[in-house]
């Protein structure tokens, strides 16, 4: 395994880039806790004029629009900062309606909230963000996936499904991630989800 000199270079692989699933991954240990890759699945859902740039602060850039949320992300990112995963404690979630396994309760070192983005063309665009902590050769870095939401005439059909497809693009980045450097998250449930 290498020594990580310099995080945002050590994460920027080709391989990573060029996932179509929308993901970013940011720098906790590199002042001003800079967003260093952006996939091509992340461009092609939001496009170049989006607000999460590559050497953003990813604590500006990733947080949930809704207020009630700001304490569980505030304490997620304080984890990070503190080089500890992030225990999911019971407390409120913005998926508590979401009728998932578990509660909704998530595994240690992840997170999931609601964002307004600003889409290709300027439009406000409501997505579902999840947050993983993970280290990759030991140095600690933060997976943001991102997922349009359904229309709200179409939440209660589709939002376990969408739930259960993020869940499936976050198994296919750790595979990639893993096979890449030496990996390492807690380890996530085999929780059985909705058919896709």
């Amino acid at each position: 395994m290498e020594d990580v000199v310099n995080p945002v270079e050590h994460v920027d692989r080709p391989v990573l880039r060029r996932m179509k699933i929308p993901f970013v991954i940011a720098a906790p240990t590199v002042p001003g806790f800079p967003v260093c890759l952006r996939s091509k699945g992340f461009e092609e859902l939001f496009g170049p004029s989006m607000h999460v740039k590559v050497g953003c602060d990813a604590r500006e850039v990733l947080r949930p629009s809704d207020p009630k949320e700001t304490k569980v992300w505030q304490s997620f990112f304080d984890s990070i900062m503190e080089g500890q995963f992030y225990l999911n404690e019971n407390v409120d979630s913005p998926l508590d309606g979401w009728q998932l396994p578990d509660n909704g309760r998530l595994p240690a070192g992840e997170i999931a909230f609601i964002q307004t983005f600003r889409g290709r063309f300027g439009n406000p665009i409501e997505c579902l963000v999840y947050l993983k902590h993970v280290e990759l050769d030991d140095c600690p870095f933060l997976l943001a996936l991102h997922a349009y939401l359904p229309s709200e005439a179409e939440q209660d059909s589709s939002r376990e499904k969408l739930f259960a497809r993020l869940n499936a693009r976050l198994d296919e980045v750790i595979a990639e991630m893993a096979s890449e450097y030496v990996y390492y998250a807690p380890m996530r449930r085999q929780t059985k989800y909705h058919p896709l």
